[in-house]
Order: structure tokens, then C-alpha cells, then sequence
């Protein structure tokens, strides 16, 4: 499941095995069906996801009920709401998948100088 962040990885920076096996230690796998939601209005948006597969979209709506799509985010893309993921404040943005799509999702915790690079 980590082929394509490997990919992406190696394509800005020299990666070895070993350092490559302690970021997979990183991320947590997810699976979304479509339609399912991986953030909603009003969630604290806990992590930053990689699109392996498949496919998301962000989107708010306004206080008229129109939607507003912010970002596709395609296999090989990040989605977050950065805003609420580095402050913990509620999100006012959704993130649904549109297709089946697999996730790898990181945390903040998981980007913490304790946590980061002290295996390295």
C-alpha cells in the first residue's frame, strides 16, 4: 500500500530501506468507501491524508446550502484542512471520497520532533 508514497518520496528525496520502513510506522491505513466521509463541518480534522487510490474531494457548504468544492485530491495528492489540522479548531470544510479510495494518513503527533526523527 505504500508503493505510490514511496514513489513520490524518491522523486524529491533519496530514501533507504531503513528510513522507508520506519515512515510506513508513521501512517495509518485507512479505507474509504465512496460517499463515506474521512472529515465532516465541525470535526477537528485529526489528520493529513495521502491518496494512494481512488479519489477525494473538499468541499464546504455556505449558509444558502450551496456547495463549494475546494480540492479534488487524486491518487498520489494530499487532503487536510491545514487550518484545523494544526490549530485543533473545528473544520468548517468536508472531505468525502468519491470513489473507493485507500488512504495513508498521518498525524500531527506523528510529525513531533520526538517522534519524527529520533529512530533516525
Amino acid at each position: 500500500m505504500f508503493e505510490l508514497l514511496h514513489k513520490k518520496f524518491s522523486e524529491i528525496i533519496s530514501i533507504n530501506e531503513e528510513e522507508l520502513n520506519y515512515c510506513k510506522t508513521l501512517f495509518l491505513p485507512k479505507k474509504l468507501r465512496k460517499r463515506q466521509f474521512l472529515l465532516q463541518d465541525g470535526d477537528v480534522c485529526k489528520y493529513q491524508a495521502f491518496v494512494e487510490k481512488g479519489m477525494l474531494r473538499s468541499y464546504r457548504i455556505d449558509e444558502k446550502g450551496s456547495e463549494h468544492i475546494l480540492q479534488f485530491a487524486f491518487e498520489g495528492w494530499w487532503a487536510a484542512d491545514l487550518s484545523s489540522y494544526l490549530t485543533g479548531e473545528p473544520s468548517h470544510f468536508t472531505i468525502e471520497a468519491m470513489e473507493d479510495s485507500e488512504l495513508l494518513l498521518l498525524n500531527s503527533t506523528a510529525l513531533t520532533s520526538e517522534n519524527c526523527c529520533s529512530e533516525l
